[in-house]
């Protein structure tokens, strides 16, 4: 078998680093994976004993321990996962594959919206290929369309088999990244206008800068349904208890927290911005909105508590998408295929 390297130089987990967990899994029987990686909890978590740990975060000094791995153990392809990882590509000594989980709206500014096109370009120009996790972020790249691949993520689905535990109380969750493209701050506002007319419980669930700022306005405004439960390292356990999943983001790449929702028949509400259209269709599959449509976001949940039958049926749809389409199955068909081409 092949020897296959993934490079990830992110420090905290997102859904590049579980999606390294996840291809872990699918491609055992395909090829010999190793990784290298920046995040140490990425690295206690990932069970092969083909790893390494980054010993600096210099990428110039990150490309000299990768070409050393890559001599020491005859690597075939490095595949470089995240835009910081891709920025080695010129360095490489190996054949390199772009994986490409964000687009260009994670950059804010004009400077450093230029110097990122310029330096991304530079790198896609030394890739074999470019694999891009939704056509939403794909369109960022006009230049490389010779080597544009799209594969999607997925999720184990034998982790979410659907089983919830009921309960009087409607509980509404947030799971994401703690940070205002999210769309956080207009959750809370939108479950609390729901709050005065339903009984509702509302868990956030996550990390980041805002989460300070959100357990100090939950005190101050003596907000009891309201709890804030930072990361939590299985998110199946808390959606075994959900009833709506809410997550009103301002840019989503792809969704891996939405399909890990939908993969327990939990009805979606969420923002028609990046790749989520291509996971949900509104109102057969979930629900889709422009991220500042409050006014929608809140009938839509009102809507979902006063028709049980509606939420189930979105739910039961819900699954049935994710088994068929963005299962880790699915996408290590699909990488399984690509090394097969590029090795």
């Amino acid at each position: 078998m092949k020897n296959i390297l993934f490079v990830s130089c992110t420090k905290f987990i997102g859904g590049g680093e579980i999606f390294l967990l996840g291809i872990e899994k699918a491609l055992r029987s395909t090829a010999h994976l190793h990784f290298y990686v920046a995040s140490p909890h990425l690295y206690n978590k990932l069970s092969t004993t083909r790893k390494s740990l980054f010993k600096s975060e210099n990428l110039l000094k990150n490309s000299v321990e990768i070409n050393r791995y890559v001599s020491a153990n005859s690597v075939d392809l490095v595949v470089l996962n995240g835009n910081r990882a891709i920025y080695l590509a010129p360095f490489m000594k190996a054949h390199a594959v772009a994986y490409k989980h964000t687009g260009s709206f994670s950059v804010n500014g004009i400077l450093k919206k230029l110097i990122y096109y310029l330096c991304i370009n530079l790198s896609y120009s030394f890739c074999k290929k470019i694999v891009y996790v939704s056509k939403a972020i794909s369109k960022d790249d006009v230049l490389w369309k010779a080597k544009r691949c799209i594969i999607y993520n997925g999720i184990d689905i034998s982790r979410y088999d659907g089983s919830r535990r009921s309960d009087s109380i409607v509980t509404i969750t947030f799971i994401g990244r703690l940070v205002k493209d999210k769309g956080i701050l207009e959750a809370v506002k939108v479950v609390e206008s729901v709050s005065k007319v339903k009984d509702i419980r509302f868990r956030i669930v996550g990390d980041g800068p805002l989460l300070e700022d959100l357990q100090n306005y939950v005190v101050s405004n003596e907000s009891d349904f309201i709890s804030i439960e930072g990361y939590i390292e299985n998110p199946e356990q808390v959606l075994q208890s959900t009833d709506i999943f809410f997550l009103p983001t301002y840019y989503e790449s792809f969704g891996l927290s939405v399909c890990e929702a939908m993969a327990m028949k939990i009805p979606v509400i969420t923002s028609n911005v990046g790749g989520l259209p291509e996971i949900i269709r509104h109102g057969f599959n979930g629900f889709l909105f422009p991220p500042a449509d409050l006014e929608s976001f809140r009938d839509t949940i009102i809507q979902l508590i006063d028709d049980p039958n509606l939420a189930k049926m979105v739910g039961d749809n819900a699954r049935d998408t994710i088994r068929e389409r963005f299962s880790n199955k699915e996408t290590g068909r699909a990488l399984a295929q690509l090394i097969t081409t590029l090795t």
